[in-house]
């Protein structure tokens, strides 16, 4: 600070930062111009005002989070934080999602930075999510930053057996380990959950035919005789990775041509 010389009236010199001194305190001394001099003191105190110059700072410019598929309402995600340095209401951070209401299945609690689950979270419909999160002051500053919550995926779709009948005739004369058809089946979840595993569930007594858990393939890997029996019956079962049985079968009819 500067004295006015006419009024006495501090002027700043500089430029005044709150957040650095919000209290200032200087001796101010008056002297008049007799012989000899005579003079008084005071102590003057200035506090500043906030002025609403600061910003809001996230602590992060990406939170990565993950949350469970199917998880209840009001399952707890991520929490984020965001630190304003002005006083008062320049100081009070709100926080809130920049979305369409309901296009997420996600909210924050505007007073705590508290991300929770608000809908239907399904990881075949949607595996990751990036929202922009908003932090802004009572004065109108604002600050942005990101979540990226990943979907993780839980064992909730059954295998299908598509399609479920097939008939194949096959000669006589077929050899051992030829193929004679492919069952299909598709499991909508992802990793170890959506590998499927084939089994005979039904007709295969006599052990003349092997499935690949793995693929599907069935081959012959006993000689037919039609002398014996013309027509075989099988049926397939399917399970995935996590324990789930396909809730249909398929079933393959062997007919043996002469």
């Amino acid at each position: 600070y500067t004295l006015s010389l006419h009024d006495a009236l501090p002027i700043s010199s500089a430029r005044l930062d709150r957040e650095k001194f919000p209290r200032l305190e200087f001796l101010v001394t008056v002297t008049d111009s007799g012989v000899p001099a005579l003079g008084a003191n005071c102590t003057v105190i200035v506090n500043i005002t906030d002025a609403n110059d600061n910003n809001p700072v996230f602590t992060e410019a990406v939170y990565f989070s993950t949350v469970n598929e199917n998880s209840a309402n009001n399952t707890s995600v991520v929490q984020v934080m965001a630190n304003d340095i002005d006083s008062g209401i320049n100081g009070m951070v709100l926080y809130s999602l920049e979305t369409q209401p309901r296009s997420v299945p996600f909210s924050i609690d505007p007073n705590t930075g508290l991300v929770s689950s608000s809908g239907l979270i399904d990881f075949e419909a949607q595996s990751l999510y990036l929202v922009n999160v908003v932090a802004s002051d009572g004065g109108g500053r604002f600050d942005k930053s990101i979540l990226n919550i990943s979907v993780v995926d839980e064992n909730d779709n059954y295998p299908v057996i598509n399609p479920t009948t097939y008939n194949v005739s096959v000669f006589e004369n077929l050899t051992i380990n030829d193929a004679i058809v492919t069952v299909l089946a598709k499991d909508n979840d992802s990793g170890i959950f959506s590998q499927v595993n084939f089994a005979f569930s039904n007709g295969n007594n006599d052990g003349i035919f092997f499935i690949s858990s793995s693929s599907g393939v069935i081959t012959l890997i006993k000689p037919l005789d039609r002398e014996t029996k013309d027509f075989h019956r099988l049926e397939v079962q399917v399970m995935d990775g996590g324990g789930l049985k396909s809730k249909n079968s398929a079933v393959v009819e062997v007919d043996r041509k002469s």
